[in-house]
Formats: C-alpha cells, structure tokens, sequence
C-alpha cells in the first residue's frame, strides 16, 4: 500500500463527523477514495459577543452596507472609538455564493494565492504562484517550511480579489491533504509536473507540492467577477 493511501486511512480514523456550513466534494484520485475526508468538518465558529452597540451598528450598517472610518482614543485605560458611517441608506449587497463552476473557473484563470498550514505550533501563511488541475492546486517549492510541514496534512489555499474602491471583490477558499509528488512516478504525478508553472519570486524550485480540493468554497459581493477564461 502507497504512503498515501496510508496516510487517507490515518486522516479517516482520526476524524468524527460534525457541523461544517462549507461545501465538500468528493474527487477520485487514481484509486483513491477520498470520500471518507467530507467528515472532517469543525464545528462552526460563533462570536459570543453581540454586536449592539452604537458603533456596531455603523459599523455593519444595521443590514445596511456602509463604509466606515474610525479613530481610538485611550482614555483612563479605556479605549474610546469615534465611528464616522457613510452610505447607511444603501440596500445590503451581503455576500453571495459561487458555484463549483464558478470557482474552478476562477481557480484556472489566476495563479497567485496563499497557502496555510502549521508551522512549529503555529499558523503559517504564504503567497505562492500556483496552477490549478482539477481537482489539485500545485505549486513548486524548495527547502523550507512548506516541504517540511506541508506533505500528508490537511491544508488550506485561498485566492481573492477586490476592487480598491470597495465596490466589488471575491474569494475562494480550498481545504484538503497536501501531497509530494516530487519522484512520484504514478502517471498523474509525472503529468502534473509537466505543467508550466511559473514562479515570481527568485529562487530555485525543484519540489513539487500539491493540494487536492476535499472542501471547495467561493463567495463574492458586487458585480459577479467574470471566470469565463480570457
């Protein structure tokens, strides 16, 4: 049995099923069934504190979209904020969902994000260039915290964009195993390193990681950013 299957087994055993609000998918791999990976979902994030009060209010527009500008003042050990609100009588664009279309569309049409993981106990996040293969995102790396901490853990890669002007802006979001596939002879692996895959940052690059799209989700507001292909 291959180190990968090996380790798709471990993740398997050590996870329960939970609450999770994002969409999962399901891809096959060669012989890989990675079904078993939509159950590892945490339980929802809440935030304890209710957001009434005045500033909140202008803050988030009370339902309403607003832009807001805000200065703090320290006064006796307490922090005074002035809230300026703008726009308040704007409906409330809210965000929106993409579809897995939609996303993947993006995912190909770009080729900057990030990368998040752990890195010696704690959270680590990276630009990378990248090109997206369905289900995989793949990047080129060399020696340091990504091929250390990275291969046979579960990971996350994000891209966005926004309008400077705040008008518009989208992202997606990818969670999944990262892999290896450096001397990976399997005839996906040799494929995948056959891709162009061009770096901006200097620097020599001879590893090859990748990210499989266990959970795929994208939200947008504004105008829907265009992803059919240029």
């Amino acid at each position: 049995m291959s180190s990968c299957a090996l380790f798709l087994q471990s993740f398997r055993s050590d996870h329960t099923t939970r609450s999770h609000p994002h969409r999962r998918r399901t891809p096959a791999i060669g012989s890989l069934d990675l079904s078993f990976l939509a159950s590892a979902r945490p339980s929802p994030v809440r935030n304890s504190r209710p957001r009434t009060s005045a500033a909140e209010n202008a803050r988030t527009g009370s339902g309403r979209s607003a832009l807001v500008a805000s200065t703090e003042q320290v006064h006796d050990g307490f922090v005074e904020e002035h809230v300026i609100a703008t726009g308040l009588d704007e409906p409330d664009r809210g965000l929106l969902e993409l579809s897995d279309q939609e996303a993947v569309a993006l995912l190909r049409n770009h080729h900057f994000g990030r990368l998040a993981f752990a890195h010696e106990s704690w959270p680590l996040i990276l630009p990378v260039n990248y090109v997206y293969d369905d289900p995989q995102v793949v990047v080129r790396t060399g020696p340091g915290a990504k091929l250390d901490e990275m291969p046979f853990h579960a990971v996350a890669f994000e891209v966005d964009d926004m309008d400077p002007a705040g008008e518009w802006g989208w992202s997606v979001l990818i969670q999944g195993p990262a892999f290896d596939i450096t001397d990976a002879t399997d005839e996906r692996s040799v494929r995948l390193r056959g891709l162009v895959l061009e770096s901006v940052a200097p620097g020599t690059r001879v590893n090859w990681l990748t990210v499989t799209a266990v959970r795929l989700s994208a939200r947008y507001f504004g105008p829907k950013p265009l992803t059919a292909a240029p």
